[in-house]
């Protein structure tokens, strides 16, 4: 099941959901208008603030840790 991700706008905050939804689920809410969005990566912040470099390092090695091809170029 994909990490699903989901922005709710209150009067003054702004509130992110994250759950792991079936993809029929995803689908049935995205034909119903809601703007649901697929997690690739967690990254900390700390690895984000270090820069680009690091950020494609992690992201790769999270690649590789999933049991995903790491050289596999993605649609932009």
């Amino acid at each position: 099941m994909p990490l699903a991700t989901i922005e709710v706008r209150g009067k003054s905050s702004r509130w992110v959901v994250n759950w792991h939804a079936p993809q029929e689920q995803i689908d049935a809410m995205r034909e119903d208008g809601i703007e649901v969005g697929i997690v690739q990566y967690i990254i900390p912040a700390w690895v984000v603030d270090l820069g680009y470099g690091p950020t494609r390092v992690w992201c790769f090695f999270s690649d590789v840790w999933n049991l995903k091809n790491p050289f596999w170029e993605k649609p932009e």
